[in-house]
């Protein structure tokens, strides 16, 4: 897991060794290659007719230009695949609730064949969003037995490298534990003839062993910046993974659908700048050298990621992803002109530039001391060390975090019921054996833990004696020729962020710079 990554001299040189295995491995040659940069665009199989779009009308800020459509239909899924390939657009990611589910299984299906008729591409996203579909061992391996033994086999099945790829979408929502993944990948496909993709930012506890790497849906909040993308390369690569496929969207308003919702920490909206802030992910994307583009989304009118043609935008985001798409995935000279919201307060003097620039790149937790979960953990004195994560118990979905106490050292999952954000409630490490939902919980916060807590240490000393609180892990950085050990941290009422460094040769030199 991530908050095991090494700091010796010997394990950084074993994570440059990784990074070129990655660098061989994911990207093919250009002979193996049809192009140099592969386009694939996520593509929601919900849109089922009239009904399901009227069920979401009061969200939607734009509609098709076609009208309320349904993806089972062949005249519209041809047209759909035409318009993509004439943007450079070689595939679509369907996202599909298993085999149980009728109109998003239709969708896959028509959208394979009417693929296979025009010389296009399809693949499945296994989606558990909501903890309804695809959740528990034994319907997960219902719905990649159907995938493995049969769709994978259709001739317009994506496939990269030979080899047919699997995403899956929110499969933290689907109730397996970490064992049940590996018991499912051995069973379905333990020669890892296909490609297992799981969905995640920051860390990828699954990839590895189960999972062969990783992609983001949403990847709006990063403004491009390419040092989230490689942290999250990276990631892959550490924890055992080889493929990464980075995520670049138009632009992004979920305003409606949190406030319907209860959303407790939606993206702040990303304005589409006449296609500049896509050009700006588009270009951070390329710092990862990976030959692949996502794009999230073709139809998510919900979130508004969509390049559809559209009542707002027209045809508009088809020019632009054929612009890009015919430039390649290697590095533009420029991204483009920045976002309008984008931060343009002037970069720190070297050295600091460099430290901060890393801290950055590995920053692992966002705290948001006003959200639901970290209200209460902050008020009960601890510190939240994992992310948010979802867990689903039977018909009921929780979202989780951990957190210890710095003096006790007792360490909580705090969990709430997801939409009921105001019956927040917690479980004890060592005193949950044989509750639910706490026994569960705790055990995934264990496998979510992102950063090991310890006050004693040089860095952290310092960091709590300040008022404080580290959320990324200790890491090694080279500045000027020197070695340094750097731990980016916050101060939860300021929001002031600073990273704390020493000296490798001399840990009692504690200093730190301010972004």
């Amino acid at each position: 897991m991530l908050m095991r990554r090494p700091t010796t001299t010997a394990a950084a040189l074993l994570l440059i060794i990784a990074s070129a295995l990655y660098t061989a491995s994911a990207v093919p040659s250009p002979a193996a290659a049809q192009s140099d940069c592969h386009v694939w665009a996520y593509y929601m199989g919900f849109w089922t007719g009239t009904g399901a779009w009227e069920h979401q009308s009061d969200i939607l800020s734009d509609r098709p230009s076609r009208g309320y459509y349904s993806a089972g239909d062949p005249a519209t899924a041809a047209a759909q695949i035409n318009e993509a390939k004439s943007a450079g657009i070689e595939a679509f990611i369907v996202d599909w609730w298993g085999p149980g589910d009728p109109g998003t299984t239709n969708s896959l299906n028509n959208l394979l064949d009417r693929a296979g008729e025009r010389g296009f591409k399809v693949a499945a996203s296994i989606d558990s969003f909501g903890g309804q579909n695809n959740t528990g061992r034994g319907a997960m391996t219902e719905s990649l037995r159907y995938l493995v033994a049969d769709r994978i086999h259709h001739p317009a099945y994506l496939r990269y490298q030979g080899k047919p790829v699997i995403l899956f979408a929110f499969q933290q929502n689907a109730g397996i534990s970490h064992g049940d993944w590996q018991a499912i990948r051995a069973e379905i496909d333990p020669s890892h003839d296909t490609i297992w993709v799981a969905e995640g930012t920051r860390s990828c506890p699954l990839c590895g062993s189960v999972m062969d790497g990783m992609y983001a849906f949403n990847m709006a909040w990063s403004d491009g910046k390419e040092q989230f993308y490689t942290r999250d390369r990276d990631v892959v690569v550490e924890s055992g993974g080889w493929f990464y496929a980075p995520t670049v969207h138009p632009g992004w308003d979920e305003t409606l659908v949190a406030a319907r919702d209860g959303r407790p920490n939606p993206t702040t909206t990303r304005g589409r700048a006449g296609g500049q802030f896509m050009r700006s992910l588009w270009h951070g994307a390329s710092a990862t050298g990976s030959d692949v583009r996502l794009i999230v989304s073709w139809n998510e009118f919900i979130e508004n990621s969509h390049i559809e043609p559209s009542a707002n935008y027209g045809d508009t985001y088809l020019d632009v992803v054929r612009d890009l798409a015919n430039g390649g995935c290697a590095r533009s000279a420029s991204p483009g002109a920045a976002p309008a919201d984008e931060d343009r307060s002037p970069d720190p003097e070297p050295p600091s530039r460099d430290m901060i620039s890393e801290a950055e790149a590995r920053q692992l937790i966002q705290f948001n001391p006003g959200a639901a979960l970290q209200k209460r953990i902050f008020a009960d004195g601890f510190v939240p060390n994992s992310g948010e994560f979802d867990t689903t118990i039977g018909n009921e979905t929780w979202r989780g975090q951990r957190a210890e106490h710095l003096g006790s050292g007792e360490v909580r999952v705090y969990y709430v019921p997801l939409g009921q954000w105001g019956d927040v409630r917690h479980a004890t490490r060592g005193l949950a054996a044989g509750r639910l939902p706490d026994e569960v919980l705790l055990a995934d916060g264990e496998d979510w833990q992102l950063i090991q807590f310890n006050p004693g240490a040089s860095l952290q000393k310092r960091v709590f004696a300040d008022g404080f609180v580290p959320n990324s892990p200790e890491f090694r950085t080279v500045v000027a020729g020197s070695e340094y050990a750097a731990q980016r941290a916050e101060h939860l009422g300021s929001g002031e962020v600073r990273v704390y460094y020493a000296p490798v040769t001399n840990f009692t030199e504690v200093d730190w710079v301010s972004r």
